[in-house]
């Protein structure tokens, strides 16, 4: 584009056919799938190099509609209107929006509403998919919170300067790089629409940057730096049309790689009926990347034939670059998807760079043009309006709030801890505002370089939650849903009462005051987090044949008997605590082979043997029908949360399945957890581990990549009222890896330090990628867990059996022979002076009778014992006893005892 007073000067291009959406590859299947946590993933690297290319997967699926819609991690853009109605109606028109309404919510939430003098608001949202429903999504949401401050400058007078800067369209103008960017199947009913009614709008023709470097590669040739022609990249086209809303602050433009028919300027084609729709305005070449390849993958596409709009990204104009790069990258941890420059010092010159936040797929553009137009109030004048508003209203986090602060788009994140964020806030000198949203839930509201606000949800680590309450932060209600309040400004009196209306009016009704409320809802348990969203993904891959060890490695046979312990993670059971208790499990090593990881059948062994019953992995496979993961007919299929319940069923074991929230789950899980653990019944979790792929073979939700025993369980409370979860609380778990440690006891895990995010930045940064199993964590969202309380086969006494070895050869696989396991059976409740008897059922749990009166014809072996004390006392003890007989690793057998009541029964081993 040429530069020219005031803006750009036309230079039409003819339109090409660009290219069809519908052949571009998403980044990443899984960003598709998910919508949310996956962008951090993809760019843990850091930021990408300046015009470097990412490369794309051309075999993954196109993003799904829902990921780009419902369950956003970006999921609004708010903007301060005047005229909320107008602006609606204008959006009503021409966009496919609807009413954003929510029977859940209160009545604030209503799509149109007014408090009279305090002001009004309207909230549409997009038409979107979610779980296979048209459904209003990506919230569009317009406030005029007339009665709260603006500073020296109105909201009506800054949207005055944004008519008159696009008064035509006719010219480029640096207050349309202020907009919300959406992906559109076609451009061409927008234009249509625009040309019938006389609308001005923007076309724009560029190439995405996924070829190569178009500053370095042209600039050889290139006279200046807006000479550079299109065509001396490999990136794709698209086409852009940018269209400002009457009256607003409200910037929109449409990204297609489709090209809307055009007139080019035609001087006889000027009746709109005779043109049949095709625009007369021409299309500018723009030289600039409008947006990453990286996030126009991310968003993916509308349906075919469909006229809904995917957010793309959120662009915004900035006078200063450095401070805006420091603000995203150093106080919020955002990653560079893209960073671009012109040096020209015409209007043509920029600096552009492409922010991912944390989880965030959405990207945040911030574009620096190096020459203003000649209009009087710009970029920078805007920056100062708003930012004066703010200083100007702002008393606390708690107390003024003014009209720009509604400027802002919505970030839910579960990498970092709000409260880490607002500390750098707070040291970098940025205002922020804190507001309950909802029950034990805050919105905080960031004040940014331009002036405009960005309102950060997540979680909170308890610290933090402990400075919000005692900040003031907490409220019965949503304070700012009340148009006249500027947050909860008669805190700033240590003589608050929480009955006080002029804050919150809901607050002269409650029974309880907020504080204590918002302390019940947030001290049980550890780490403060949740998520709106559902997963899965593309399959785990396969152990490549040639990475398997061969039948007779002795590797397969015969594991590594260091014992170490892999950091972080520790294997000395914890001390001082005053309650505990430990189920009689032992870590085992789990196969891996062809037919994928055995950490569900070694897991399933494990708890076993504390009931009594020696489980073959081999045997614990072939219980399980197909579940989704690896396995045959004839070896049996990985035991996954799928299929675990049946192969417990066959196997004959009482079990209770986790079956908590929809989301998140992270809180009940733990809790249920830890009932179940202080009631003695062994857990079966499913977590993730680093390395993992976090995506059990793209099974709905299955974020987990081992599946383990957890065994015991340790706190400062009692444990017979397991009602909440202290994060001092310790568990006890094995890897799959025995021996885990030099005495094979286990790992012990505090809760604090048991959940985390799929990218495993938290609690799980430092786990070793080579040993990722030895310190796994919880998924925020979704979690699976399988309670084994007992043994079903028949009565019996408490029976747990001790192995000489914590491995068995993989049978299954190749010439090997099956091992002679030595088994010491313990059984406890053994009162002193009783006779019992010992049975062994050599075929395990399926040969032991319902009845123990039919044991003795069932059973292969029989021992009858006593164990003698003083006469007339009444204590129970345990009884331990090495089977001479040995256990064939590849096969099952189970032990029950019962008490004898033979008259004359010669006690010993006999064989029945």
């Amino acid at each position: 584009m040429e530069a020219v007073e005031g803006g750009y000067q036309r230079a039409p291009v003819t339109p090409d056919e660009g290219v069809d959406v519908a052949s571009r590859p998403s980044y990443a299947r899984r960003a598709a799938a998910a919508g949310v946590l996956v962008a951090g993933a993809l760019l843990a690297s850091g930021a990408v190099a300046r015009g470097s290319t990412l490369s794309v997967d051309a075999t993954t699926e196109l993003g799904s509609l829902k990921s780009a819609y419902c369950n956003l991690t970006i999921s609004k853009q708010t903007w301060s209107v005047s005229d909320p109605t107008s602006a609606a109606d204008f959006l009503y028109k021409y966009f496919p929006v609807e009413c954003e309404t929510d029977g859940g919510f209160t009545d604030y939430s209503l799509c149109h509403h007014s408090q009279g003098e305090c002001g009004s608001y309207v909230r549409l949202a997009l038409n979107g998919t979610n779980e296979g429903e048209h459904v209003p999504c990506f919230g569009l949401h317009m406030v005029n919170a007339k009665d709260r401050p603006a500073g020296n400058v109105s909201v009506s007078e800054v949207e005055t300067h944004f008519d008159a800067r696009l008064t035509d369209m006719s010219t480029y103008d640096p207050f349309m790089d202020i907009s919300m960017m959406f992906y559109a199947n076609s451009l061409q009913t927008y234009v249509e629409a625009f040309e019938r009614d006389g609308v001005p709008y923007m076309l724009l023709k560029w190439r995405d940057n996924s070829g190569s470097n178009i500053i370095d590669d042209c600039a050889d040739t290139a006279t200046s730096a807006s000479s550079v022609s299109s065509d001396c990249t490999e990136g794709s086209v698209f086409f852009s049309l940018i269209v400002h809303v009457p009256h607003t602050q409200i910037n929109f433009e449409l990204v297609s790689s489709l090209a809307p028919e055009t007139a080019g300027g035609n001087a006889n084609v000027t009746d709109a009926k005779e043109r049949n729709g095709a625009s007369e305005r021409p299309i500018f070449e723009d030289p600039t990347v409008r947006m990453s390849h990286i996030a126009l993958s991310f968003a993916g596409s509308a349906p075919p034939g469909s006229d809904d709009l995917v957010p793309l990204a959120i662009s915004e104009a900035t006078s200063d670059m450095a401070t805006v790069t420091e603000y995203y990258t150093t106080i919020l941890s955002a990653d560079v998807d893209y960073d671009s420059e012109d040096s020209d010092d015409t209007i043509d010159g920029y600096t552009m760079k492409i922010f991912r936040l944390p989880g965030a797929p959405m990207p945040v553009k911030v574009v620096q043009r190096h020459v203003e137009s000649n209009y009087a109030f710009g970029v920078t004048e805007l920056e100062v309006a708003k930012n004066s508003a703010h200083k100007e209203s702002y008393e606390s986090p708690i107390c003024g709030f003014d009209q720009y602060m509604d400027n802002h788009f919505d970030l839910t994140q579960y990498d970092y801890p709000v409260d880490e964020w607002t500390t750098r806030l707070s040291d970098y000198g940025y205002k922020w505002h804190c507001n309950r949203v909802g029950f034990g839930s805050l919105d905080i509201y960031a004040t940014k370089p331009s002036g405009d606000v960005i309102q950060l949800d997540g979680y909170l680590t308890d610290p933090g939650i402990d400075y919000m309450l005692n900040l003031g932060c907490y409220n019965v209600s949503n304070v700012l849903f009340h148009m006249c309040s500027q947050g909860k400004c008669s805190w700033k009196s240590e003589n608050y009462s929480p009955g006080d209306s002029t804050d919150d009016p809901e607050d002269a009704s409650s029974s309880s005051t907020d504080a204590s409320s918002a302390t019940t809802a947030t001290t049980a348990g550890c780490g403060r987090r949740w998520l709106r969203a559902s997963r899965g993904g593309p399959c785990a891959c396969a152990l490549a044949e040639d990475a398997r060890p061969p039948p007779d490695d002795p590797s397969r046979r015969r594991p590594d008997r260091n014992g170490a312990c892999a950091a972080p993670g520790t294997c000395t059971p914890p001390a001082g605590y005053a309650h505990a208790r430990v189920a009689p499990v032992s870590p085992r090593r789990q196969w891996v082979d062809a037919e994928g990881v055995f950490g569900g059948a070694s897991a399933i062994q494990a708890i076993a043997l504390s009931y009594g019953v020696y489980v073959s992995q081999g045997v614990a496979r072939r219980a399980a029908a197909d579940g989704g993961g690896h396995g045959s007919p004839k070896l049996g299929y990985e035991i996954l949360h799928t299929n675990v319940a049946g192969a417990l069923d066959k196997l004959r074991f009482q079990y209770e399945v986790y079956d908590g929230p929809t989301y998140p789950q992270w809180r009940s899980y733990l809790l249920w957890l830890k009932r179940r653990l202080a009631a003695g019944a062994p857990v079966l979790w499913f977590p993730m581990r680093a390395g993992g792929e976090h995506d059990a073979y793209g099974l709905a939700n299955a974020t987990y990549d081992v599946v383990q025993p957890v065994f015991g369980i340790y706190s400062q409370y009692a444990l017979t009222d397991a009602s909440e979860v202290f994060d001092d609380d310790v568990l006890a778990h094995g890897s799959g890896k025995a021996p885990d440690g030099s005495a094979n006891l286990g790992y012990y895990r505090r809760f604090d330090t048991l959940v985390d995010t799929l990218y495993l930045r938290g609690n799980c940064s430092k786990a070793d990628d080579k040993r990722g199993e030895a310190y796994p964590c919880l998924d925020v969202a979704y979690d699976f867990g399988v309670a084994i309380s007992g043994n079903a086969a028949g009565p019996s006494l408490p029976v747990s059996l001790a192995l000489d070895k914590d491995y068995e050869p993989d049978t299954d696989v190749g010439d090997v022979a099956a091992l002679e396991l030595s088994a010491t059976v313990t059984v406890r409740d053994v009162r002193l002076n009783g006779r019992y008897v010992l049975f062994r059922f050599d075929k395990g749990n399926s040969a032991v009778p319902s009845e123990s009166k039919d044991y003795f014809d069932a059973a292969d072996w029989a021992l009858s014992f006593a164990v003698a004390g003083p006469n007339g006392t009444n204590a129970t003890v345990a009884y331990a006893w090495e089977d001479p007989h040995k256990i064939l690793s590849n096969t099952t057998v189970a032990y029950r005892c019962v008490p004898d009541t033979r008259k004359h029964a010669a006690p010993g081993l006999a064989r029945l």
